[in-house]
């Protein structure tokens, strides 16, 4: 299931369900948070049943992404070999069916050669997508650096 908050309930979902792999994927800090504040934006007009103000919109995107990084750190020793993978968005992308193949590898599964002409096929049928693109003022820029350095460092960002 694509869903950040999840990645700092790793210890709950591991309870959940002992027998889980978990993969990470993580992408450019930088790209993340206006991309957050668009989501936060767009679901408000869309499911909102006020007309949407943002106040402290940015605060809660620098806040929460710390809060999820750092309870990822925190679970990390809870992995046992073969049951978490992590990737960066960018090498998914610019190589999905080897990058795919690490992720099968790395999570001890089988099976990826059985898979790997549906994911081709994918991304024959997907080669035209492109992500929405942001542009981000200094000063923002800045912030996001200053709030989400730690992680930026820690992903070579």
């Amino acid at each position: 299931l694509k869903s950040p908050p999840h990645t700092a309930r790793v210890p709950v979902l591991m309870e959940l369900f002992p027998d889980a792999r978990f993969v990470h994927i993580v992408r450019d800090p930088r790209v993340v948070f206006p991309s957050t504040v668009n989501l936060w934006k767009t679901m408000a007009k869309t499911h909102g049943l006020q007309r949407p103000e943002w106040p402290g919109l940015e605060e809660k995107v620098l806040r929460e992404f710390r809060v999820i990084y750092d309870r990822l750190e925190e679970a990390r020793p809870l992995f046992k070999p073969g049951r978490f993978h992590e990737l960066r968005y960018e090498d998914l992308i610019k190589n999905p069916v080897g990058e795919l193949e690490k992720v099968y590898a790395g999570l001890e599964l089988s099976g990826f050669e059985a898979v790997r002409p549906r994911i081709e096929e994918y991304q024959r049928q997907n080669a035209s997508y492109e992500t929405n693109k942001y542009e981000m003022p200094a000063e923002q820029r800045a912030k996001v650096e200053e709030h989400w350095g730690e992680v930026i460092r820690r992903y070579g960002y």
